[in-house]
């Protein structure tokens, strides 16, 4: 036992001295100083961080960009002249497309940083960072791109900006592995565009006006895929958004996403037109301020395998005529409130292989006709005191989801099918901070330190 209690010491120190040499290139490649904010809008109090000190990643300082792909002229910005310039490299085809990078642009809070128009030339915009690009009269971005199709954003730092990346009447783009953080209307934003994805960007702490301040925001916007973003700290994390037309939002894919700490995590919101026919799924939604998930007017939906916990208010929250969704194979956990709540107006949905644990009420059903299992299986719930004399699996009693008389889940499930994600696993973020945050010297004491033990052992 002790030898093997002494491999496992020395194991871990060896795990420790690596991280801490690890935080030596951390530090060399972004220094930043972490501190915490506490804001209080609406009365709804947020907590983030900021980052302060933060280095650009581009090497080389430029004036502002501005490209007309349809410009004619002698002085027209088009992609003749752009050419010309020495940031731009490439000829915009498929094996040499136009690249722009390493670049620091500062908008003076007068512009955009980088703005290009109708292009369909194959762009790179990459490892520029792109900053104060907002004004009172026109809200700016870091990179704006209208009518563009066949653009790769990937690994810029777009931050105090109105909006980090925006984009209008796109098709076709790839934004990935970018920092759309600490704007003031929303981190991405993407507007009437199809068949786009948002992949891998971390959209935090975008707070500054009111009636957005969202992560990632799609309006008006179809067949796009949205996953594996990180939206912390926003006031809505995910907003696909159909408001002040008749046309909708449809066939967009948000998955595997993971948000925490906003006032709403997910929302699909329609008015005139409805948000229709999205898949939201896999993500993990947690330790929001008031909802996990929140679902207006938004019909023919499918809600499955997220994990929705620990949100002060409700887990999920259908209301306002949002009817034939599908809500299945989710884990809806220790919500302050109601772990799913339906409301009056909506009717028809579908709920069924879900684990109910530990909310203050599971689930409340104010609508009608809403279906609670799928005629061979129903839910897990925490709270149910029914039998399986039989050992089937499924509970003999029906569940009564309240108010009690309404909705029933006619076949409760007697184990949650699935395990929740385990906590603590990787390196806890708090632990990568100060380790981060350990200066040159410190680590080479700890290191020495560390490297003695190791041979006294």
């Amino acid at each position: 036992m002790l030898i093997k209690e002494s491999k496992k010491n020395e194991n871990l120190i060896k795990i420790s001295i690596l991280m801490l040499v690890l935080s030596l290139f951390i530090l060399n490649s972004k220094s930043f100083q972490l501190i915490h904010i506490e804001t209080n809008e609406n009365n709804i109090n947020y907590q983030h961080f900021e980052y302060l000190n933060l280095e650009i990643s581009g090497t080389i300082i430029e004036d502002p960009i501005f490209i007309n792909g349809s410009a004619t002229g002698v002085e027209a910005h088009n992609w003749a002249w752009a050419e010309d310039q020495d940031w731009c490299t490439g000829t915009g085809s498929l094996n040499d497309p136009y690249v722009i990078e390493n670049l620091s642009i500062d908008g003076n809070n007068q512009t955009t940083c980088i703005e290009i128009h109708n292009s369909d030339k194959v762009l790179i915009i990459r490892n520029c960072t792109v900053f104060n690009s907002r004004s009172e009269s026109d809200p700016g971005a870091g990179i704006w791109l209208e009518n563009v199709t066949n653009s790769i954003l990937s690994n810029n730092e777009c931050f105090e900006n109105a909006y980090g990346i925006f984009m209008e009447q796109c098709s076709y783009n790839t934004i990935t592995e970018n920092t759309a953080s600490n704007n003031a209307w929303a981190g991405i934003h993407i507007f009437q565009c199809i068949n786009n994805t948002i992949s891998n960007n971390i959209a935090n702490n975008n707070v500054g006006v009111e009636f957005e301040s969202i992560g990632i925001c799609l309006w008006l916007c179809d067949f796009n895929n949205v996953s594996e973003n990180v939206a912390n700290y926003n006031k809505y994390g995910i907003w696909l958004s159909s408001q002040v037309t008749i046309w909708g939002s449809h066939n967009n894919t948000i998955s595997n996403n993971t948000a925490s700490y906003n006032e709403v995590v997910i929302v699909l919101y329609g008015i005139l037109g409805r948000c229709y026919d999205n898949l939201v799924s896999g993500n993990i939604v947690s330790n929001n301020l008031n909802y996990g998930i929140r679902v207006s007017r938004s019909p023919q939906n499918i809600f499955c395998k997220n994990t929705i916990e620990d949100n002060e208010n409700d887990g999920i929250y259908l209301y306002k005529e949002s009817h034939n969704n599908t809500i299945s194979e989710n884990i809806i956990k220790n919500n302050g409130q109601i772990g799913l709540k339906i409301g009056n107006q909506s009717y028809w949905n579908l709920i069924y292989y879900n684990c109910f644990i530990g909310n203050n009420l599971n689930a409340q059903d104010d609508g009608t006709e809403n279906e609670w299992d799928n005629g061979i299986s129903g839910n897990y719930w925490d709270n149910y005191t029914g039998s399986d004399t039989d050992d089937d699996g499924i509970g003999e009693t029906p569940y009564d989801v309240p108010p009690v008389g309404g909705s029933v889940d006619n076949f409760p499930l007697m184990k949650c099918p699935y395990s929740p994600p385990q906590e603590g696993r990787g390196i806890p973020f708090v632990l990568i901070i100060l380790i981060s945050s350990i200066g040159g010297g410190a680590v080479i004491v700890v290191v020495t330190i560390l490297l003695i033990r190791l041979k006294k052992k």
